[in-house]
């Protein structure tokens, strides 16, 4: 007699012991008792194609049928943390028979927007940074294994990571600016602690609100905290001001300070 087997349908998480979906026989429209049939499952242990064949144990049926079942990857489990400023370091747990992990990542927190993907293909890596991230803002991670020709399993729980606030320099305090001569500005200000790439910018015009006749003098190293202005205009008045820099971006100005040349 005709027989068709039916079995339920298995795309769930792989918890690394052998799957076993249940399965029923129909014959000629009719479902046959579990007692009158055998079942053995093969290649249920891993994601990817398994096997089921159902042998009768009884002579009116057809002695052995088969047919086969997914089975996707497990769900994984996301850790992750602030690994500097505006980095984040990502890891899971590995699963050898996987192909590979993609990554979801967004600053919205359902995803809907301003998402974008990260594609891990090596199964054996179990992390990953994130680098260029923004200051001072919240990001959110998840992540699912996949295997290829079989499909992804369930996304993990969303992991939350707020990048740190941006380490620029401090808004500079200047201790003094006077006439030094007659076409110079003596100035100086109290000194920043910094490392690598850091310094000052000194900008000095005879507009007050520096929108024209502007110049802008740069020194390359924070240990130098006081410049001498030279080649002004005699009997004119200058305004000076100064701001720190370093490699995660400059601080704000100083407080203007006013100076008159006679």
């Amino acid at each position: 007699p005709a027989v068709q087997t039916q079995l339920t349908r298995f795309l769930g998480d792989f918890r690394h012991f052998q799957v076993t979906p249940s399965v029923s026989l129909v014959v000629n429209g009719k479902v046959v008792s579990p007692s009158e049939y055998k079942i053995k499952y093969s290649s249920n242990k891993n994601p990817g194609v398994a096997k089921v064949k159902l042998t009768a144990t009884e002579v009116k049926y057809v002695s052995v049928c088969s047919t086969t079942f997914l089975i996707l990857p497990k769900k994984e489990t996301l850790k992750g943390s602030v690994s500097s400023y505006t980095s984040a370091h990502l890891s899971w747990d590995k699963q050898g028979s996987a192909t590979g992990y993609t990554i979801m990542y967004s600053t919205d927190k359902t995803f809907n927007t301003a998402f974008q993907y990260k594609y891990i293909t090596k199964p054996e890596t179990t992390n990953t940074t994130f680098k260029n991230l923004k200051y001072n803002t919240k990001y959110y991670f998840k992540i699912r294994a996949y295997k290829t020709n079989v499909g992804y399993g369930k996304w993990s729980k969303t992991v939350k990571i707020k990048t740190k606030k941006n380490p620029a320099p401090a808004t500079v305090k200047i201790k003094s600016a006077k006439k030094y001569s007659k076409t110079s500005i003596y100035i100086k200000w109290k000194a920043q602690t910094a490392r690598g790439k850091s310094g000052y910018y000194v900008q000095y015009s005879t507009n007050k609100l520096f929108k024209k006749n502007t110049k802008t003098l740069k020194i390359k190293t924070t240990r130098q905290n006081s410049a001498t202005i030279t080649k002004l205009k005699k009997k004119k008045t200058y305004y000076i001001r100064v701001r720190g820099y370093n490699k995660h971006g400059k601080g704000n100005w100083s407080k203007t300070m006013k100076v008159k040349l006679k």
